[in-house]
């Protein structure tokens, strides 16, 4: 009996990490033709795919649920797997960042 609890509590521990750990999360302004995302907390430019059907605009900025990755040439890239947050637009600091990504 305790031993399926103990097991019960520890493959639902198993679960909530996985879920909270294996998803990045990204906030930062969108650029290019709403394919694009600089982050702010560093500046970086992440190519947005798989979306999720999301249509989003260059200038909102947004936190994103994901994963990141690389694509074959060796660039940033960003797996959209929810839009977590709309917090607004850019400001002129961060819209300026956007025109001139890394």
């Amino acid at each position: 009996m305790i031993g399926g609890v103990a097991a019960g509590a520890a493959v639902g521990a198993g679960l909530l990490s996985w879920k909270f750990h294996s998803h990045a999360k990204l906030q930062g302004c969108v650029a290019g033709d709403g394919d694009v995302l600089v982050t702010e907390k560093d500046n970086q430019t992440y190519k947005l795919a798989n979306k999720q059907n999301q249509s989003l605009k260059t200038g909102q900025r947004v936190e994103l649920l994901g994963k990141k990755a690389k694509d074959s040439a060796g660039e940033p890239t960003f797996e959209v797997r929810k839009l977590n947050k709309d917090v607004g637009q850019c400001t002129s600091t961060n819209a300026a960042e956007v025109m001139t990504p890394n």
